[in-house]
């Protein structure tokens, strides 16, 4: 399976990037088509060994990627303001999805954040 990162985004101590990835379009079952994040050290070191499976956590996904992708987020930019919200587009939908945190999270699981899209 393939999927293409568009974009990419460091929060400001560079201790995560925020990646978005368009997806497959020539697939039978359509990947991609999220918004995920991989963790470094503060020493800009990925918190996981090269190998791993787990290094990339799905934030913002599809919950049925089989309609995809004409009818799915389609993540392409994002904007990070100084108060760490993340502004998403996806070209399928004409949606902005504005992505903040949860009070208390760290950013190290996929409950954390949340995602609201407007038209």
């Amino acid at each position: 399976a393939h999927m293409a990162p568009l974009d990419i985004k460091f929060n400001s101590s560079g201790t995560q990037a925020w990646i978005t990835f368009h997806g497959s379009w020539n697939r039978d079952i359509p990947t991609g088509y999220k918004l995920s994040l991989v963790n470094f050290t503060s020493a800009g070191e990925p918190t996981e060994p090269s190998n791993s499976t787990r290094a990339a956590v799905d934030i913002v996904s599809n919950q049925d990627v089989t309609r995809c992708p004409s009818n799915c987020l389609r993540p392409v930019a994002m904007a990070i303001d100084n108060r760490g919200r993340i502004f998403m587009s996806s070209d399928s939908s004409g949606e902005i999805y504005l992505v903040t945190r949860e009070s208390g999270s760290t950013g190290t699981n996929s409950a954390a954040p949340t995602a609201s899209g407007a038209p």
